[in-house]
């Protein structure tokens, strides 16, 4: 994708208790997860020692680090710090006998394939014996991948085919559940999107027998042929059945495009009354993507409104802007939600300036400071934008002939004279406080505002309180036994 890309990390925290430190993402995904009744969940994010802590209940059911494997690799979230474990076909999580199978119950993790072969499987609960019994995840040279449903003695068992066409190298979000809506019930989901609506023709087995996470079907198969290779991430287990929607916001808490530290703002008014090029709050924009784009009408608001976060949550921060007229570009707005938001603009001419006030912006952002992202483009391939944005003592300079075509390009002249060309965003880092004034000079006949992102900077101080909030989520959450 022609995309410039800024990956913020979010906040971490360092759990200490009596099994020893592990690094953990006290970050939305996982808050998510435990906030929507995981009962097991193994984030896999260890950096070294052998033990795989079930998050969801620390010392209850930790996984041990079996064979050949390396800790801390790159892991499947985009907002996270948390890593990921990968193994080459020789080593796996061994975490045993969960107990009976819950009457409804969800599996859920992320896997990413460094090879598509033959019964490669990520994850299973086969039992003591191995066989087809439980549930269990395998892939086939064709790229294929299913989820396997079998009964108490494995000897009748069904595959679900989740995909078709799996890639190495790729990132997967896995689900499966059961029971629900009706006692045989299957589903699946593959990246957020629903993929398997079916039935078992069985009683499903009894137990979640012998959870293995890298290896499946048996410990000795083939000489090893159904064990993983690839990585694997941020197991959970529920004894309940996820719906469609917590599905994909899970989906899209892990590629960031819904995150609790970002604020975006359209523009949305465009030439005439009738011009509103408001943005679906499934839509995806900004050099920082996320979904849950604030949609704001009009050339002047003094009396401010409350703008959502990218997780489309009310938040304290308001927004108020004074500009003598609004426009539209002639760029396409139905291509992406890119072009939607970079569509339309407020559109000061001179001698009026453009300017936007933020204040009240939650702890969340400000925690360690933010950058803002402010985005504007020319009207038509033939119009001359020759405009200055000033945050505080920050200036940045941009001239543009030319609409927007996807691509974003940043502006980092500092004056008129040293103008980026053709450029249609500028970044102001780490800013302080709870609030600021954009203004854009107008002095060379039009300034453009077409939208503006608040992205908050991890403050890796703030750890502690981090790990606290998510071990009191722990207490307090309210888990059927399992």
């Amino acid at each position: 994708m022609n995309r410039t890309t800024i990956v913020v990390m979010s906040f971490f925290a360092l759990v200490v208790g009596a099994f020893g430190p592990i690094a953990v993402g006290a970050d939305l995904y996982a808050t998510t997860i435990l906030g929507h009744g995981a009962t097991h969940y193994w984030r896999l994010g260890e950096t070294a020692g052998a033990t795989a802590v079930n998050l969801a209940n620390p010392g209850m059911n930790d996984g041990v680090y079996t064979g050949t494997y390396i800790l801390g690799q790159t892991g499947a979230l985009s907002n996270s710090v948390n890593g990921a474990f990968y193994v080459d076909g020789a080593g796996y999580v061994s975490v045993g006998d969960l107990g009976p199978t819950p009457t409804e119950g969800t599996i859920e993790f992320w896997m990413s394939p460094d090879v598509v072969e033959n019964y490669r499987n990520p994850l299973s609960t086969s039992g003591a014996t191995g066989g087809n019994e439980g549930f269990r995840f395998e892939e086939n040279t064709a790229g294929v991948f299913h989820v396997r449903a079998g009964n108490e003695s494995g000897v009748n068992h069904t595959p679900y085919s989740m995909t078709t066409s799996l890639e190495p190298g790729q990132w997967y979000h896995v689900v499966a559940t059961w029971g629900e809506p009706n006692s045989n019930s299957v589903r699946a989901y593959m990246n957020g999107v629903q993929v398997v609506n079916s039935s078992f023709a069985y009683a499903f087995a009894s137990n979640l027998a012998n959870l293995e996470i890298g290896r499946g079907f048996s410990a000795t198969d083939g000489g090893g042929a159904r064990w993983w290779k690839g990585m694997i991430d941020e197991v959970a287990i529920y004894d309940a059945t996820l719906d469609a929607t917590e599905v994909a916001l899970h989906y899209d808490i892990g590629m960031g495009v819904v995150r609790n530290d970002v604020i975006s703002a359209n523009f949305a008014s465009g030439r005439t009354a009738g011009d509103v090029y408001a943005m679906s709050a499934d839509m995806v924009a900004g050099v920082v993507p996320v979904k849950h784009w604030n949609n704001l009408t009009g050339a002047t608001n003094s009396g401010g409104v409350t703008l959502n976060d990218a997780t489309g949550t009310a938040t304290t921060a308001t927004i108020a802007w004074t500009c003598n007229g609004t426009y539209h570009t002639d760029g396409n707005p139905t291509l992406s939600g890119d072009h939607m938001m970079m569509k339309a603009h407020l559109d000061a001419r001179s001698p009026t300036d453009a300017t936007v006030t933020v204040s009240g912006l939650p702890e969340a952002i400000t925690a360690g400071g933010y950058d803002v992202y402010v985005y504007f483009d020319a009207v038509t391939d033939t119009g001359l934008v020759d405009t200055g944005y000033t945050i505080g003592d920050e200036t940045y300079w941009t001239k543009d002939t030319s609409t927007f075509d996807g691509l974003y390009v940043q502006a980092i002249g500092a004056t008129r004279e040293t103008a980026t060309w053709g450029s249609n965003f500028a970044q102001f880092r780490h800013l302080p406080g709870s609030g600021f004034t954009l203004v854009a000079d107008s002095d060379t006949f039009r300034a453009e505002i077409s939208g503006i992102q608040i992205v908050g900077v991890p403050e890796p101080c703030t750890w502690l309180m981090m790990a606290a909030s998510l071990l009191l989520l722990l207490i307090m959450r309210r888990r059927k036994p399992m």
